[in-house]
């Protein structure tokens, strides 16, 4: 029995079809009968696999099919070789690509083991090198990158969702602007730089940047130009440009023969290439790809280099002691976005972002600041010094003018009708400064449009750009609608107090607009600064006032007094027969909560002192400080001034935008107020758009006696 199963075994594993089985067992039954039936083992194995034929067929079937070749030799050696080759090239885009992978790998796991605030996004410093780079999904932040060993920052943009200001946005990765910069790199770069001086180093001193790749800016063309005017000799110097439109893989490169004894430049990383960037570049030879490392342009001893997508740089020439440099970028989203301060320019206008059509999508613009080194220009405000006492002050010969601005609801879209309704509104504001030369703009809240505006930076700066222009110091309250899906409020009053002319800066809390502005006179012969002859007062109409930081509890005195809120205090609703200047339309009940919440009552700390003001006794307070008129906005259709106690006049400035709601036949309108010293008296009038050059409602506020 055990010979018949190992012969049993052999067969299973020899027979490879059923026709061979067939034909074996045929001629085996045969020999079974001629020999009289002798039983040999072989023939007990056939017999037995005649009994089991059914069960012996189906394993032999599946033998056959396990064992039959599918395809010819040929095929098989032709399929050998693809594999070979897909391995090999699965291998050599792994070494090609390590520096990508190995990238993906640091962006994975950046801040697993660092802390998200040791290195945060760029906010202001010089620049060394700057590009637009992909962060993809599965990056743990796109604050900052890992990118060929360096650390870049991204530009800050102070909105909740970034991928608002993504220049580009897929299913994958978002796209930014990073830049390089020493402070984040001190340990990567600090054994490159001679003697441990960052001078060596060459900064960006300018920034140039067009929505095509393939085009060159104008600022670079002109710089051209200016080449050809010129005897410099680098005129006659190997100037090599191909323009490959690389979005992704920056540009370092050095063809300047001139250039043979400057110090290290980090930015000339071919004189280092190691193993694998070597490789790269014979297997991107090899393939015919073209290599964007050769975008460069020198002109007139300085260098434009490209950075890829579109973004030309140029750096320090190493020859000036304090070279102006790009030391802050900005970025602003929507349209009519107007760059207008001093050493301020755009780097590229209204840029078309890609991104899926269910997203929302403004256009960008970005601008740079250039200064010598972190320096730059002092704002109007002057700092005046009375003994060994610091205070703030607008200089003044003899009448002060203040213009108030209210309610212009700016949204910034990308909708046409909403920015025709803009610009006329700054134009209206513009035609009344020159007319008025004020000396100083009051703002009373509700520039925004709440949920309808995107980007609260861009409207802000669209309504700041004439005061700006004509150096006029303004002061921001806000209203109901200063707020921002993407931003907190105080975000918005971080951004307004870095304004140039803007005195919000002088509140000593930076969570309110509550702000005191003394008055000066002019120097006497002695030049000693006068005592204030006038104060004005920004109340902020969500926060109480600390009467410690905003009573005088001298003896200077000042002779005229105004205040300026967003919100009317309860009494601008009086009952009974009042002297009143204007339309008075909006009656309803004041009932804002802030009421309540904002006096001294409610505190639990103040101990009962009176030291918090709220709106119920904002009027009181201000008769105490000389205040003679309030004046808010808010209310659209009301721009009346009417006398309260005391003699004091609560005045409306109505509504100043062009888009907003208000009843039929009135018009946007901004007032404005005089104090004039010779007369001794505050007067006031108002114009408004739709016969800008007629002055109306001129009222007398108060006469010295």
């Amino acid at each position: 029995m055990g010979n018949l199963s190992n012969i049993t075994q052999f067969l299973e594993r020899t027979l490879s079809t059923v026709e061979q089985i067939r034909f074996f067992v045929f001629i085996q039954l045969q020999n079974w009968k001629v020999g009289e039936g002798k039983k040999s083992p072989f023939g007990c194995c056939c017999l037995f696999l005649k009994l089991n034929w059914k069960k012996v067929k189906i394993k032999v079937k599946i033998n056959e099919l396990m064992r039959k070749p599918r395809f010819g030799l040929k095929t098989r050696r032709i399929f050998k070789t693809i594999k070979q080759l897909l391995l090999l090239i699965i291998f050599l885009t792994i070494i090609t690509s390590w520096s990508s992978i190995k990238g993906h790998l640091q962006n994975i796991s950046l801040f697993s083991t660092r802390d998200s605030t040791i290195h945060p996004e760029y906010e202001e410093g010089p620049i060394l090198d700057i590009q637009r780079l992909r962060c993809y999904h599965w990056y743990s932040t796109c604050n900052v990158l890992w990118h060929d060993g360096i650390l870049w920052q991204r530009i800050k943009k102070d909105l909740s969702d970034e991928k608002l200001y993504a220049l580009e946005s897929t299913q994958y990765y978002d796209s930014y602007i990073y830049v390089k910069t020493l402070s984040a790199n001190m340990d990567t770069l600090s054994p490159n730089i001679p003697n441990g001086s960052p001078h060596t180093l060459k900064r960006i001193s300018e920034i140039a940047m067009s929505r095509d790749p393939t085009i060159i800016p104008m600022q670079v063309i002109r710089d051209v130009n200016k080449l050809f005017k010129s005897s410099d000799s680098s005129m006659f110097h190997t100037h090599v440009f191909h323009q490959s439109g690389d979005e992704h893989d920056p540009v370092y490169s050095d063809n300047h023969a001139h250039n043979k004894n400057k110090d290290i430049d980090v930015h000339d990383d071919n004189s280092h290439m190691n193993g694998y960037q070597f490789l790269q570049q014979i297997w991107s030879w090899l393939l015919a790809i073209s290599d964007s490392h050769d975008d460069d342009l020198s002109l007139m001893g300085e260098d434009w280099k490209y950075r890829g997508s579109g973004i030309w740089c140029k750096y320090e020439n190493g020859v000036e002691m304090e070279p102006m440099i790009v030391n802050k970028l900005e970025i602003y989203l929507g349209s009519s976005f107007q760059e207008f301060r001093h050493n301020w320019k755009e780097i590229i206008h209204e840029y078309k972002t890609e991104r899926d059509e269910r997203d929302v999508s403004l256009p960008i613009s970005i601008t740079r600041q250039i200064g010598r080194g972190t320096k730059t220009d002092p704002d109007k405000i002057i700092l005046i010094e009375k003994e060994t006492e610091k205070k703030f002050g607008l200089m003044t010969a003899f009448g002060f003018k203040i213009l108030q601005v209210s309610d212009l609801h700016y949204k910034c879209s990308d909708e046409s009708i909403s920015n025709l309704k803009e610009f006329q509104t700054n134009n209206f504001i513009k035609k009344v400064i020159l007319r008025e030369f004020p000396n100083l703009i009051v703002i009373t809240g509700d520039i925004l449009d709440g949920t309808n505006c995107v980007d609260y930076q861009t409207c802000i700066m669209k309504l700041v750009q004439p005061f700006i222009n004509f150096e006029i110091p303004y002061l921001i309250m806000l209203g109901t609608s200063d707020y921002s899906r993407y931003a907190s409020r105080e975000s918005i009053l971080q951004f307004i107090r870095t304004l140039p002319y803007c005195i919000n800066k002088l509140s000593q809390n930076v969570n309110d607009t509550n702000v005191m502005i003394p008055i000066y006179n002019k120097y006497n012969d002695d030049d000693k600064v006068n005592d204030p002859y006038i104060m004005i007062y920004g109340v902020d109409s969500f926060n109480p006032i600390d009467n410690t930081k905003m009573k005088n509890e001298g003896s200077v005195k000042w002779d005229y007094g105004l205040a300026f809120r967003s919100l009317p205090i309860p009494e601008y609703r009086p009952e009974g027969m009042f002297p009143i200047v204007g339309q008075y339309n909006e009656k309803s009940s004041l009932t804002f909560e802030e009421f309540a919440n904002n006096d001294d009552s409610v505190d639990a700390d103040d101990g009962g002192d009176g030291r918090w003001i709220g709106a119920n006794k904002l009027q009181d307070f201000l008769i105490s400080e000389n205040v003679q008129v309030l004046s808010c906005g808010h209310e659209h259709s009301n721009d009346c001034c009417l006398q309260s106690k005391n003699k004091m006049w609560l005045c409306y400035d109505g509504s100043s935008g062009m888009d907003v709601a208000r009843l039929e036949n009135i018009h946007a309108s901004v007032r404005l107020f005089e104090v004039d010293t010779n007369a001794g008296e505050i007067t006031s009038w108002k114009r408004n758009s739709n016969s800008i050059d007629n002055v109306y409602d001129y009222q007398y506020i108060y006469k010295k006696n």
